[in-house]
């Protein structure tokens, strides 16, 4: 048997084709159903208030008076959905379902023009059921806005700088500077288109930059290799070296033109985020994270590079280092360390397993046809039994991944977000409307997030209390007429600590103490079960909540905690209020409250 009929499951163009459009309907399918069941995340309503003031010609300023300019371009887009769909979770979470379907695509073209039809079709399927794909594509955040825009900004770049103009210059008279162009082997058009979306990316997020870091590196090493290589003619030789010489000067002038640029940056790798301090200094955070969720892409990645090498050492080399380093800077030195951050480099890392693993695949199926080039078995029968059995294996390892059966079970369950993501959407509609139905006129409520209390319905006066949040709202430093501190998203006053929620308790008469609760759960440890409310409260102020508060139990919102006070005055030396580590009275769990 020859081996183009060995092959010929692998590169069938029907075949193909057939697979990568079942798979795109499926990426849609995952990204868009239930689509508004779930109520707006803590990130998620910043750009819903910032679309509502733009779709009004206004600047994009929160109820606090805060300007909300951080990813602009993909607010625009989530107050075009608004526009035509309406202020709702369902239409403005449609942009990013749309995305997130055409990273999908875009995945499963770019790495069958660098590579093969069936390593694309492999990338694709991996980028289909990946939960952080699938999460981010259903929330209205700017995350597929920027990881398609990086990965166009890799494509345009790689094809201007390297692929050879299809140009003939034989069949007209170009000008010199033609000529010059097609003896480089570069096309202007394409680097400046990648030089566009990398602008329009940083916009959306200014972690953006250690992307350059691949970039310059892959340009350095082949620069380093045509010294020591004889390259296919002088002048490309020249354009590596001299691109080199270019960079080298560039920045060194840019760091002296633009010295407020160059601390912009180095404030930006010298400061980690307030609710990411515990991991700043960890460098194993992410290998640690991607293994946990990722084993079969991310545990393997050493090996599925190297294919990537020998399939076509230009750009395998290329694919490793807008890979590899941007993922150690993150991890060495940036100390912002969050799965959302490293994003922008999930698509190659799919790519490079991708091809990694369809190597694979087609060497077990080439392997099968050379046992059987005897004929013992019919060639059609040959090819169902051998395809069944590596569906069977595939299948076999596929049950045992925890990212693909996460995503399985989650939309069985009319698809509440994957846990490994952390988007977690909490029901405050539900919690709002029980509260509307017992609420008194002269209540107030201490919420974990006024934003969302008062989009989902709350008219009283609101307070702010959310331990997580107090470092970004004391450097907001935003204060009312009376000199509080107030919170920078919604504008209300903040409850620092427990003196200040005794005196709100003591100045009203009757009100509710409303947060969410974070499910911290492994999917293989009771993931429908919410763990008390951590991290919202300080230790202190929780305990005092238990223990002189009422505890509502909300229908149809169990990652919601809710408690009632209406006694009027809360005595100021009430019980004492347990050791840390001691377990303090919780209303529906007997876990310490720390």
């Amino acid at each position: 048997m020859s081996k183009s009929d060995q092959n010929s499951f692998f590169t069938s163009r029907v075949y193909l084709v057939t697979a990568c459009i079942v798979l795109i309907c499926m990426a849609a399918l995952l990204r868009f159903s239930h689509l508004g069941a779930m109520d707006f995340g803590i990130d998620e309503i910043l750009h819903v208030y910032a679309a509502q003031e733009l779709i009004q010609g206004k600047p994009p300023v929160l109820p606090s008076g805060f300007e909300y300019d951080r990813s602009l371009p993909f607010s625009y887009l989530v107050a075009m959905a608004g526009f035509y769909g309406g202020f709702n979770e369902l239409a403005l979470r449609v942009p990013s379902a749309i995305l997130g379907t055409l990273v999908v695509f875009f995945v499963y073209w770019l790495t069958t023009r660098w590579y093969s039809a069936f390593a694309g079709l492999v990338a694709a399927f991996l980028t289909t059921f990946s939960p952080m794909e699938i999460a981010h594509s259903r929330e209205v955040r700017m995350y597929m806005l920027f990881q398609l825009l990086y990965l166009l900004t890799v494509f345009f770049f790689y094809e201007g700088f390297e692929t050879i103009s299809p140009k003939n210059l034989e069949k007209s008279k170009p000008s010199a500077i033609k000529r010059w162009i097609e003896a480089y082997q570069i096309r202007p058009m394409f680097l400046l288109c990648s030089a566009g979306t990398f602008l329009i990316a940083w916009k959306i997020h200014t972690l953006i930059f250690p992307a350059i870091s691949g970039f310059l590196l892959y340009i350095f090493m082949m620069g380093v290799v045509t010294i020591f290589i004889r390259a296919p003619h002088n002048l490309v030789r020249k354009k590596y070296i001299g691109t080199c010489l270019l960079l080298l000067l560039g920045a060194s002038a840019a760091s002296l033109l633009l010295p407020s640029a160059v601390e912009e940056l180095t404030a930006v790798i010298d400061g980690p985020l307030a609710w990411g301090q515990e991991n700043a200094d960890n460098w194993s955070y992410y290998r640690w994270l991607l293994l946990d969720e990722y084993p079969i892409v991310f545990g393997g990645l050493t090996i599925l590079l190297l294919c990537c090498l020998l399939k076509n050492s230009k750009v395998g080399l290329f694919l490793c280092c807008t890979l590899l380093l941007p993922l150690l800077l993150h991890s060495l030195i940036l100390p912002m360390k969050s799965y959302r951050y490293i994003m922008y480099i999930f698509p190659l890392i799919y790519m490079a397993a991708g091809v990694g693993i369809a190597q694979l695949l087609t060497a077990l199926w080439t392997s099968g046809h050379s046992f059987n080039n005897q004929r013992y078995v019919p060639k059609h029968l040959w090819h169902l039994l051998w395809s069944g059995a590596l569906c069977l294996a595939v299948l076999g390892v596929l049950i045992n991944m925890p990212w693909f059966m996460r995503t399985v079970k989650d939309y069985a369950n009319d698809y509440q977000s994957p846990h490994v993501t952390d988007v977690q959407h909490h029901r405050w509609k539900n919690a709002m409307q029980y509260i509307s139905e017992h609420q008194r006129d002269e209540d107030v409520i201490v919420s974990g997030y006024p934003l969302l209390s008062r989009h989902y319905g709350a008219t009283h006066p609101l307070y702010f209390m959310n331990n997580v949040y107090l470092l970004n709202n004391e450097q907001g430093n935003q204060t009312n007429e009376q000199g509080e501190l107030i919170d920078y998203t919604f504008g209300a006053p903040v409850l620092k600590n427990l003196e200040d929620l005794k005196r709100i308790l003591n100045s009203h008469k009757s009100g509710w103490v409303m947060t969410y609760k974070w499910r911290q759960d492994r999917f293989w440890n009771n993931p429908d079960i919410a763990s008390p409310t951590l991290g919202m409260f300080s230790h202190e102020v929780l305990c005092y909540i238990e223990d002189h508060l009422e505890r509502q139990s909300i229908p149809n919102a169990p990652d919601m905690a809710l408690w009632r006070w209406s006694s009027g005055v809360i005595p100021k030396n009430g019980r004492k209020i347990p050791e840390i580590g001691k377990p303090c009275r919780m209303a529906s769990s007997s876990k310490r409250c720390c």
